[in-house]
């Protein structure tokens, strides 16, 4: 196992083969759309139809790499996910919802959440899969990942001078009206997506250009994020807690770690109040804010954010046992009565409504299977920070958005993939190679 993780330099980047820089830039304009975008406003003169002509450009090229990444690669197939199956799956229940459930036609054609908005352009989330199906080396890919946080590090910082200047996000409320918030939702779960692979990298490779990232993104989230991005953030650390134990041969050490984890979680737990009470003087003296600072100022931190009422008309909805769901947006047509999104701000209760319990229970184990495996298996540093940066950051749909629209969900099913093809490669290629020994001892026997 490398000491290090191991990436390409800008050097060896300029110098990849055709089949290696396909997916490269494919990967670099996905990960990276929404400032890609921007800088197509900035470039493309404004007139009616200049949204339209933006993601036209952006579907085009990245529908054409992607293309040709695929035939070009078709010799590496073996190490590569399957793609098809997915998309016929994703696609499938679409269409199956469309022909059976009439009734959600409103929802397919949603100003905010509409087919066309959200699963029709490549930079949709559903593709986070193709994208990163296109690679077959963690390196690459890691590679993609490190030019794509940099460049959205440096983006973040972008919009949060505009956030600066502006003093509010826009969003919808539960009702759909248009409001203004100090603190942008999703603004701080994408900026901790660059945040935790900066992380990770900088406990492996101990590189400072990589913690000045990483605290860059932790204050924009500190300061503009909201306080859910602090889960992912959370999850990430414990992850990397338990990896650096696995990395530990010294059984002394591994000892030793374990009674200083156990004694800093009692101080902890028994000084709660005090460490909450000093951090909220050393806020109020910094004189900065936030919706996360305000909300450990004024003591409602732990407030409910109003997901009750959301889970509660969730739960009713999958207590009716429809063996096999409401079909493919069936949240939406219920849930969104009530509120604005329609989806119910958890991914297993997504997937139990829509897919129902039997099949969407199923798709659940098999996920949380595939995660639980690859966590206890996986000592490849390099696919820790893979593993880690996609599944934490897929935390946040434990708490808000939809499975439909986010990437590194979709990214994430992606590396499980590639991760479990190498594992079977690896297998293969050693019982090969004992095969090998065997029949070669075989025939020195005889001789």
């Amino acid at each position: 196992m490398d000491k290090k993780i191991q990436y390409d330099s800008l050097n060896d980047i300029l110098n990849y083969k055709v089949s290696d820089m396909l997916p490269f830039l494919a990967g670099i304009l996905f990960v990276c759309a929404e400032a890609s975008r921007t800088v197509l406003r900035f470039i493309i003169p404004s007139f009616l139809s200049r949204e339209w002509l933006i993601y036209a450009v952006q579907d085009g090229v990245i529908l054409i790499l992607s293309f040709l990444s695929i035939v070009i690669s078709i010799p590496y197939a073996r190490k590569k996910n399957r793609i098809w199956p997915v998309y016929v799956f994703v696609f499938g229940s679409i269409l199956f919802s469309i022909l059976f459930y009439p009734e959600y036609n409103d929802w397919f054609h949603h100003q905010t959440y509409g087919l066309s908005l959200l699963f029709f352009h490549m930079t949709s989330a559903i593709f986070g899969f193709l994208i990163f199906s296109l690679f077959y080396d963690k390196k690459k890919i890691i590679t993609m990942l490190l030019y794509a946080c940099r460049i959205n590090v440096f983006y973040h910082m972008y919009e949060y001078s505009e956030f600066i200047q502006r003093g509010y996000f826009l969003a919808n409320n539960a009702q759909g009206e248009l409001i203004q918030q100090d603190y942008g939702l999703n603004f701080g779960y994408r900026v901790v997506i660059s945040l935790i692979f900066f992380l990770v990298l900088f406990v492996y490779n101990k590189k400072i250009i990589d913690l000045i990232f990483c605290i860059v993104s932790f204050l924009i989230v500190l300061l503009a994020g909201s306080r859910g991005a602090f889960v992912c953030i959370g999850s990430a650390v414990l992850l990397l807690y338990f990896f650096s134990w696995k990395h530990i041969r010294n059984q002394k050490k591994l000892f030793l770690r374990m009674i200083f984890l156990i004694i800093l979680l009692i101080i902890i737990f028994h000084n709660y109040t005090f460490i909450l009470n000093e951090l909220i003087r050393l806020l109020e003296k910094s004189n900065i804010s936030g919706r996360i600072i305000q909300m450990l100022l004024n003591g409602t931190i732990t407030n409910d954010s109003g997901r009750e009422g959301i889970y509660s008309i969730a739960l009713e909805m999958i207590r009716h046992f429809k063996p096999f769901g409401y079909g493919f947006y069936g949240d939406r047509y219920v849930i969104g009565r009530n509120y604005y999104w329609g989806y119910p701000h958890n991914l297993f209760l997504e997937l139990l409504i829509q897919y129902g319990v039997i099949l969407g229970g199923f798709l659940i184990l098999i996920l949380l299977f595939n995660i639980i495996r690859m966590i206890i298996q996986c000592n490849d540093k390099s696919w820790q920070l893979l593993l880690i940066t996609m599944l934490c950051s897929s935390m946040k749909l434990m708490l808000s958005d939809s499975f439909w629209y986010y990437w590194p969900f979709w990214a994430l099913i992606a590396i499980l993939g590639l991760w479990n093809k190498e594992q079977n490669d690896t297998k293969k290629h050693i019982l090969s190679n004992a095969e090998k020994m065997a029949r070669i001892q075989v025939q020195s026997n005889q001789f």
